[in-house]
């Protein structure tokens, strides 16, 4: 029960995280967290591979998370190819 507890408030801290930064405030409806023993990911479609870096910075700097799973989606540009890489 407790780590049920602790992981709302990983997800509820990190929600409020990400709505309060000005990169990420305009995607924050689109993103959703999950916590699970610590590790937080991130799922959604927002604009740009920069917003969804910067979500997952935000958010690994958050205490009581202890790992980033970035699931976040982009429109992928046709000269550069990028994409974010998947941490597991």
């Amino acid at each position: 029960m407790k780590d049920e507890v602790n992981d709302t408030a990983v997800t509820v801290k990190a929600t409020r995280a990400l709505t309060s930064d000005p990169t990420t405030s305009g995607a924050s409806d689109a993103i959703h967290v999950q916590t699970s023993d610590g590790v937080v990911t991130l799922i959604g479609d927002v604009a740009s591979l920069a917003v969804a870096e910067n979500a997952q910075t935000i958010v690994a700097d958050l205490a009581g998370v202890h790992d980033v799973v970035n699931d976040l989606k982009y429109p992928r540009s046709a000269q550069s190819g990028e994409s974010i890489p998947r941490q597991e």
